[in-house]
């Protein structure tokens, strides 16, 4: 039994409604994810012939076969782990995609490959990375959404600061854990026009207080948990 009851939100989010991010490690045995699930989110790694791959670790294989994804082809790779190729062109993946990206490289890949994507194909797809310069440099180069990545407010200056540096530099979203969201917070970026994306959420309190505060996407390991709270809004 809930402990709460969720009647509307006291502050609004810049979307018609919350976006459910889930884990790309939550997935069940069958690969799917529970339903009203909008989108996933996964790190990216690039292999030895330059595909791209989505998992939650670098790591692939089990015991003393566990090696390195970036030290492998995509053909060394077991099929279960999604090359982001197929998931932009195969029409059955998510609604949307959060693609976290780690330097130059990387976000380069993930760029070159968004640019050869069907368009009428391809999710929504959002990049994140903690690198305020690489998503400036990049914002002339990919249509998509692109995600200033922290872990906590940015202590000179603070979110303020933050939020209007990439307003000018167009950055689309700020994410954050979910502690360092209030209702101020998440106002502040939207006077910004900026969207806030809240990750981490373990427990349905958590997501509740998010959803009340005006988030616009959350992102979490317990997709169901998320639906379920979600649902308490429409």
């Amino acid at each position: 039994m809930r402990h709460y009851v969720l009647v509307r939100t006291r502050h609004s989010s810049f979307r018609n409604r919350v976006l459910a991010f889930a884990d790309s490690g939550a997935r069940t045995a069958d690969g799917h994810f529970p339903p009203g699930t909008d989108g996933w989110a996964s790190p990216t790694w690039s292999t030895t012939d330059d595909q791209v791959m989505l998992h939650p670790t670098s790591m692939f294989g089990q015991g003393l076969r566990r090696r390195r994804l970036e030290k492998l082809s995509s053909e060394q790779i077991d099929e279960t782990i999604p090359r982001l190729t197929d998931v932009l062109d195969d029409g059955t993946g998510p609604a949307h995609l959060l693609l976290t990206v780690d330097g130059a490289e990387a976000m380069e890949r993930v760029a070159s490959t968004l640019r050869s994507a069907d368009p009428n194909t391809a999710p929504n797809v959002w990049i994140a990375s903690a690198d305020m310069e690489l998503l400036s440099l990049y914002r002339t180069r990919t249509s998509a959404c692109l995600v200033d990545w922290g872990t906590t407010v940015s202590p000179d200056g603070g979110l303020e600061r933050r939020a209007a540096t990439l307003h000018g530099d167009g950055i689309d979203a700020v994410a954050l854990p979910h502690k360092e969201w209030s209702a101020g917070s998440i106002a502040l970026c939207h006077r910004f026009g900026l969207l806030a994306y809240g990750w981490g959420c373990e427990y349905e309190r958590e997501m509740a207080s998010l959803v009340d505060n005006g988030i616009d996407a959350i992102q979490t390991s317990f997709p169901d948990r998320l639906v379920a709270v979600l649902q308490q809004y429409q």
